[in-house]
């Protein structure tokens, strides 16, 4: 029986996630990966039973570390005022979208016929849901559009500056301070 080196299943995630990322998941195929890896198809198969637990393995880091922010309940922030909670959840997000900026772009633009493509829309809805949450005054409408900007501008980011991490943080800073900042006050009309 022939030894799994991981050298060759560490290129094998390096060149799917090249792949991913270029053409989305529906249209990389596991013989295109192995030529690229520099290994025969029936060697692929013996790292990787099929494409999406190459997908599965590129993205399970991230993936978690999303839900299990989305998961946290404010018990476990609490003592903390509304704005230090929300801030704390956006920075973590951010923390996040830079810690896994391309492998994050996949899993929010690239993942169409895979176990992943319902992830956009729930994170969207778990964000909605935070922002009426901490913004109680917020209409629905607001709360809406605030929502799809968020995530339109992170992912904008994310696909321009997901090879430059200091540009990249520089832009969502200033696209989530921009959306965010001050937003409880402009809300109830009381701009500064």
């Amino acid at each position: 029986m022939q030894y799994l080196k991981p050298e060759v299943r560490e290129r094998i995630i390096k060149v799917a996630t090249k792949e991913f990322m270029q053409k989305g998941f529906m249209d990389v195929n596991m013989r295109h990966l192995a030529k690229l890896s520099g290994i025969t198809v029936g060697n692929i198969y013996r790292y990787f039973p099929s494409k999406e637990r190459i997908l599965d393995q590129i993205l399970e880091e991230p993936s978690q570390q999303l839900i299990d922010l989305i998961a946290k309940t404010d018990y476990e922030i609490v003592g903390i005022t509304i704005d230090e909670r929300f801030n704390y959840s956006i920075k973590s997000l951010l923390k996040i979208c830079e810690a896994y900026s391309t492998t994050v772009l996949i899993l929010l633009t690239k993942v169409k016929g895979s176990k992943y493509e319902k992830v956009y829309h729930q994170v969207q809805a778990a964000v909605l849901e935070r922002i009426k949450y901490e913004f109680k005054q917020i209409d629905d409408d607001l709360a809406e559009a605030i929502t799809v900007a968020t995530l339109a501008s992170v992912v904008h980011i994310l696909s321009k500056y997901h090879e430059q991490p200091k540009k990249l943080s520089l832009g969502l800073n200033k696209v989530i301070g921009y959306l965010f900042y001050q937003l409880d006050q402009r809300i109830a009309g009381k701009e500064n």
